[in-house]
């Protein structure tokens, strides 16, 4: 019997500790048949009175009441009247559902970011009144966009003052990279003080680094090759030096003064070389041509090959860069005078002759060298319009994305919150926006934190 006992006192023992955190949370109601009403409004950044006409039952509370907030910090007195219709004020009544006589309520102390509750209780019944306030839109976007102009500005500062702190740093790092090319960090010092920007600088140091000494080195190759087919002479001698240098590169013969590609001794060599054989060729092989067509029998013959030997030596001990004009005009003196002993010799020379050996005995190297200029000029020109259009469509396409980040902000914290108004909400307001607006303007940054173009002369 006692163990039963026992046993039943812990049951319900156990039943009220399960049961307790259920009853706990169960709220209290409202009595029975006092209505509920919400009213809502808009206000100013300061207190302000509102008047509602509500529709209750019998005559209004003869005291006044207040309506406070949860810690009762903010109360807002509300004194009730029997003023009916436009006396009272202009807006819709409110209907509780007890009834239909006039309840006119004068609220004074109404400020936003507050919602407050109380009660008013008249003769014929109570009704439960609460009052939400948040401020008009224009603060918060006054605010908003105060908020996007400073996000814009930092956004322009962080562009402005991070590739320059990238350029800086890639300077530097240049400058320890090209200490094996003689004068090199002298002339970036040089072009620093106001001569070229620091991207300038950075992108030929760095194509002298990568290319620029390759191309030279190659050049000395190529110009090596074209010796064996020209005699000896000046020009032959000067270009056997160059190549005899190696890999021995100095910024002289990657750059200017003034920062433009320079021509270097080794490409100046090899285009002369290169007209000065393909000038002996041309000859040789016209002249050959010319000589076939006389007779071995006639005299003329004899001489024509005799001015060809000559053009061949013409060469030595003469041709340099100083005379490679009129090197090329003495072949083509010897090529007039063996035509001439064609026809004395009674032979029509072909007029396909003079044509042949008109591209091996002028400037042809000249031509292609203002060609490749004009083409460095239309890449450079095209280059600029790029990076222009470039820098256009990022400028534009972060400051969309801002402005959608910074309204999209303000969208989500004012619409859904009732009471917005306080310091928090504006404190929330900006930092989110400000935030939002920047996470554009950082990948913008980052996009464009990939260092100067490439530059190639």
């Amino acid at each position: 019997m006692r163990a039963r006992w026992w046993t039943s006192l812990a049951l319900l023992a156990l039943l009220a500790v399960a049961t307790a955190p259920a009853m706990a949370a169960v709220p209290v109601p409202e009595p029975s048949g006092t209505p509920k009403l919400t009213l809502h409004a808009t206000t100013g950044t300061g207190t302000e009175s509102r008047t509602y006409l509500l529709l209750a039952s019998g005559p209004p509370p003869a005291n006044e009441s207040l309506l406070v907030d949860e810690q009762g910090r903010h109360p807002v007195r509300a004194i009730v009247t029997a003023e009916a219709g436009t006396a009272c004020t202009t807006g819709a009544p409110r209907p509780t559902g007890l009834g239909t006589d006039p309840w006119c309520v004068h609220l004074t102390g109404v400020a936003a970011g507050k919602s407050v509750s109380g009660k008013l209780a008249g003769p014929g019944g109570t009704v439960a009144l609460a009052l939400v306030a948040r401020q008009g839109i224009y603060p918060p976007l006054v605010a908003a966009l105060l908020t996007l102009v400073a996000a814009v500005f930092t956004a322009w500062a962080a562009s402005q003052g991070l590739p320059r702190l990238m350029d800086s740093r890639l300077l530097r790092r240049e400058r320890r990279k090209c200490a094996g090319i003689d004068g090199m960090q002298q002339w970036a010092t040089d072009a620093a003080k106001g001569r070229l920007a620091t991207a300038d600088i950075v992108a030929r140091m760095r194509w002298a680094r990568r290319f620029g000494q390759a191309q030279v080195r190659a050049t000395r190759a190529d110009l090596a090759g074209k010796l064996t087919a020209l005699p000896d002479c000046p020009l032959r001698a000067n270009s056997q030096a160059e190549v005899d240098r190696g890999d021995d590169v100095t910024r002289a013969d990657l750059l200017t003064d003034g920062g433009a590609r320079a021509d270097n001794a080794a490409e100046h060599l090899l285009q002369l070389v290169e007209q000065a054989t393909e000038g002996l060729e041309g000859f040789l092989e016209v002249a050959d041509s010319l000589i076939d067509r006389i007779p071995a029998a006639l005299p003329a013959r004899a001489e024509a090959v005799g001015l060809r030997s000559d053009g061949a030596d013409l060469a030595e001990a003469y041709l340099s860069a100083f005379t490679i004009d009129d090197y090329l005009a003495g072949l083509r003196d010897y090529l007039s005078t063996i035509e001439d002993k064609v026809r004395a010799a009674g032979v029509t020379p072909l007029p396909t002759h003079t044509a042949f050996a008109g591209p091996a005995l002028f400037a042809a190297g000249t031509r292609a060298s203002l060609t490749a200029a004009g083409r460095r000029v239309q890449t450079a020109t095209a280059t600029l319009v790029r990076a222009s259009a470039a820098f256009g469509a990022v400028l534009l396409l972060t400051g969309a994305l801002m402005v959608v980040a910074v309204g999209g902000v303000l969208v989500a914290q004012y619409l859904p919150n009732p009471t917005f108004g306080t310091f928090n909400d504006y404190a929330t307001l900006t930092v989110t926006a400000f935030g939002s607006a920047q996470i554009a303007a950082i990948l913008a940054a980052l996009i464009q934190l990939k260092g100067p173009a490439d530059w190639y002369g």
